[in-house]
C-alpha cells in the first residue's frame, strides 16, 4: 500500500516565563508552584498532551525561564490538518504543591489549581 501526501514535520515552542501577583499563603517555605498546561492532540479527539514545567518556590511573583519543545510528523494530504491545527488552544493552569500526605500508607505530593488561563 502506498502513502499518498508529503511527510512533513512540525514544531510547537513554547516558554514560561513567569506569574505576577500571585496570591500565595505562608506554609514555612514548603510549598511550591508549578505550571501545568494541556496541548489539544486534534483530530476531533479529546485527549491532550499534559507537561508540568520546574517546581519553584511559592512566591507572589515566581519565575521559570524554561523552555519546552514538541515535534511531531506524519503524511499531510489534506490543507484541512494545518487549518484545523491552527485552531487547537494550549490551556494553562498555575498550581500549588503542598507538602507530602500519607494515602493508604503512601507518601504523595498533592497539588491543586491556583489560577488558569
Amino acid at each position: 500500500m502506498e502513502a499518498h501526501g508529503r511527510q512533513e514535520r512540525m514544531a510547537l515552542n513554547l516558554e514560561i516565563m513567569e506569574a505576577r501577583n500571585v496570591i500565595v499563603k505562608p506554609a514555612g517555605g514548603k510549598d511550591s508552584l508549578f505550571v501545568r498546561y494541556y496541548l489539544s492532540t486534534g483530530n476531533g479527539q479529546v485527549k491532550n498532551i499534559t507537561v508540568n514545567s520546574k517546581e519553584v518556590t511559592a512566591r507572589s511573583d515566581p519565575q521559570w525561564k524554561q523552555t519546552f519543545s514538541l515535534e511531531c510528523g506524519g503524511i499531510m494530504d489534506d490543507v484541512n490538518v494545518i487549518t484545523e491545527l491552527q485552531k487547537q488552544c494550549v490551556r494553562f493552569e498555575l498550581r500549588e504543591r503542598s507538602g507530602k500526605i500519607k494515602v493508604m500508607g503512601n507518601m504523595f505530593r498533592a497539588s491543586k489549581v491556583v489560577g488558569w488561563v
